[in-house]
């Protein structure tokens, strides 16, 4: 008796875990998938309450957008007994698809192998991720048509970027830009002025547009005008972001000017995108740091074992996750590690 007081005290506690937890949780038989229970976090991701579940299974509600999905997460289960961090695609009752990041394990109980799976919800997360990508996409895109040369620097001045148009324009290629001071691309003549004029933006003037005298690969010297602001990230100086244009074929008339002024306002479109990337990027970062942080916190004051050490551990991967996503977003809006691919200029335009 004092065996089953114990064995049902048990099971007890482990009720409370399974409808306490915030997450999806649902208890399945190993065998076929049935349904033997859920909690009120698997009722809101799915939208299904427990009656509408209990003794279906994942097949006969069809919840599996991909039944590879589903296949990974048997196949897993199987080999290892295990599945951690799989995500899915699944369809709620009213017929919306949602994205979950699932976790799952056998449990033996009462001498029944059944599956224990903890589901969270990333269907946000995923839309915010895809947003940003399209969002450096369209700038991307935009950077490529403008009829101008575009750039961008780190904090010493070394190019991190450059559109198609810059390197035609100065007769470089991309692998030419990782040891490139955008000082070399001006005249011996120009620099101490460029230096100057830099010193003031650093300080936070509005230089205006600029003339310089520009300097090709090959040594030809050309006229340019150079537009550029600061990137800022924290507070901090992180770059420049800019366009250069040249002047070898304009004459100073006044329909030509209102042709370079168009050219400018145009390029400080660009310039706005970069700014509210960068802002966007500065935002998500202050809210990610305290959620990452205390995360951290209470994964330390934890007890080995301690059932809710799950839960956290998901908290903090979800803010690692997004924390990667910022980086990427960042490669934009202030110093960040580029990859570089070697490009044919020449089939490139053919093909253009």
């Amino acid at each position: 008796a004092r065996a089953e007081e114990t064995l049902r005290k048990s099971e007890e506690r482990f009720r409370q875990v399974l409808f306490s937890g915030p997450d999806a949780m649902n208890l399945n038989l190993f065998e076929d998938g049935t349904y033997i229970d859920i909690n009120e976090g698997f009722t809101e991701l799915t939208g299904y309450t427990r009656e509408e579940v209990i003794g279906e299974t994942f097949l006969t509600l069809n919840m599996w957008e991909n039944a590879e999905d589903r296949h990974r997460l048997v196949d897993g289960l199987r080999d290892s007994g295990f599945v951690k961090n799989l995500e899915a695609r699944f369809i709620k009752k009213n017929g919306q698809p949602a994205t979950g990041l699932i976790s799952a394990g056998v449990l033996n109980i009462n001498d029944e192998k059944v599956v224990l799976s903890i589901s969270k919800d990333i269907t946000e997360r995923k839309q915010v991720e895809q947003a940003l990508r399209d969002s450096e996409k369209r700038f991307r895109d935009l950077a490529e048509m403008l009829p101008e040369a575009v750039f961008e620097t780190d904090e010493n001045i070394m190019l991190t970027y450059a559109n198609r148009l810059a390197f035609k324009m100065f007769g470089y290629t991309r692998e030419d830009i990782r040891a490139l001071s955008g000082l070399e691309f001006l005249v011996p003549e120009d620099r101490l002025r460029a230096k100057e004029n830099l010193m003031q933006r650093l300080e936070g003037d509005d230089l205006g547009t600029v003339e310089y005298h520009a300097l090709r690969k090959d040594g030809h010297v050309f006229p340019v005008m150079f537009r550029a602001s600061r990137i800022l990230w924290q507070g901090k100086f992180a770059g420049l972001r800019g366009v250069v244009i040249d002047l070898t074929d304009l004459k100073h008339s006044e329909e030509e000017k209102a042709r370079i002024e168009a050219q400018y306002r145009q390029a400080q479109k660009v310039e706005a995108i970069g700014r509210l990337a960068g802002g966007v990027a500065h935002d998500l970062n202050n809210i990610l740091s305290p959620i990452i942080g205390y995360a951290e916190l209470l994964l330390q004051d934890l007890d080995p074992g301690d059932c809710r050490q799950v839960y956290i551990d998901q908290i903090a991967r979800a803010g690692y996750g997004a924390r990667d996503l910022l980086r990427q977003l960042l490669a934009f809006s202030r110093k960040q590690t580029l990859e570089y691919k070697a490009l044919n200029l020449d089939q490139t335009i053919a093909a253009s």
